[in-house]
């Protein structure tokens, strides 16, 4: 847990600041949020970035030494959810080490030879995107009451978010893709639909399409979505796609689908078996989409901007995290 300064992040479409969304924000969610975060003493936020560290150098060997510093807090959590332990990370050398950790992964040099992009993200939303902004406009709301010159613009509790750092490469972040059924389909028009939306292939299959929903998308390479109905299994693949992940490909034509045909619904699904159950009803159409591979999840954002809606999912449902730790944003 860390506090991070809201002046290094900007969560429009283009944003190239150090901490970046990673799907889009949606303005007109944030007035209600702003309400409430406006003059409350305390934030008790779940705003989760990622960082994209896979020599594991900023996180691991704090936890690997936290026997050196102050237990804070280890007790039960309700209802058989485990148990929470946290230490803090205090001592100039220590945070030194941090820095300097962090440093290097935010050189430019390096980060332009790993992406060959000069705007160097350091920090990704992975959850909490709409809350981190609404922090964000709290505080460019509370600035233009502060003079310039005054130190307070440098100080304000406000100016600062509290927020939870992961590694993108911690095994105990998994990433789940998520899953779209069409219900009330005409099928056949479906994929008349397709052949003129992109080039693309269509192939029976005998085995579950769900096993293609287990194998991670490499970025750029051929796009591949599963379908399963009442009528059987099959394959789409998109040998040229347009888009960089799976997700945007699907997303793409499905949106124009939709509006075209507007007696479909959709629901966005995590789980294969729970798509299988929906999607082999008359008059469903399912499609599994693949995981991302997390070595190119930074490189998606850094070159789309923001992912494709409803791409993926962070852990399980029951290990979500607690609200435990609050910090002050006001004076």
């Amino acid at each position: 847990m860390l506090a991070v300064d809201l002046e290094k992040y900007q969560y429009g479409k283009e944003s190239k600041s150090l901490i970046r969304p990673t799907e889009g924000t949606i303005v007109e969610r944030l007035p209600p949020r702003m309400e409430i975060r406006r003059g409350a003493p305390l934030e008790l936020p779940h705003i989760m970035l990622l960082l994209d560290d896979p020599e594991r150098s900023v996180i691991e060997p704090l936890y690997a030494a936290r026997s050196q510093f102050g237990k804070l807090y280890d007790f039960d959590l309700m209802l058989g959810s485990g148990r929470v332990r946290g230490w803090q990370v205090k001592g100039e050398a220590v945070l030194a080490k941090v820095a300097a950790a962090l440093e290097k992964l935010a050189d430019p040099a390096a980060f332009k030879a790993k992406y060959g992009k000069d705007e160097v993200l350091l920090f990704a939303v992975g959850d909490g995107n709409h809350s981190l902004a609404t922090a964000k406009a709290i505080w460019e709301e509370t600035k233009k009451a502060i003079p310039a010159g005054d130190p307070r613009l440098e100080s304000h509790p406000a100016r600062f978010a509290l927020v939870e750092l992961v590694n993108i490469y911690d095994e105990g972040l998994p990433f789940h893709p998520i899953h779209r059924v069409l219900f009330n389909v005409d099928e056949a028009k479906f994929f008349a639909g397709l052949s003129a939306y992109q080039e693309h292939k269509v192939e029976k299959l005998r085995d579950s399409a769900a096993a293609f929903a287990k194998a991670d998308e490499a970025a750029g390479a051929e796009h591949r979505v599963a379908f399963v109905s009442a009528k059987g299994a099959g394959l789409l693949s998109f040998p040229k796609p347009k888009a960089n992940l799976a997700a945007g490909t699907i997303q793409e034509y499905l949106d124009g689908f939709l509006k075209a045909n507007p007696g479909v619904g959709i629901d966005y699904i995590h789980g294969t078996e729970s798509l299988e159950a929906l999607a082999t009803k008359p008059g469903s159409l399912g499609l599994y989409l693949p995981p991302i591979d997390k070595g190119s999840f930074f490189g998606t954002v850094i070159r789309d901007g923001v992912m494709p809606r409803k791409t993926f999912s962070m852990g399980e449902a029951p290990e979500k995290r607690f609200y435990i730790e609050a910090r002050r944003i006001s004076e």
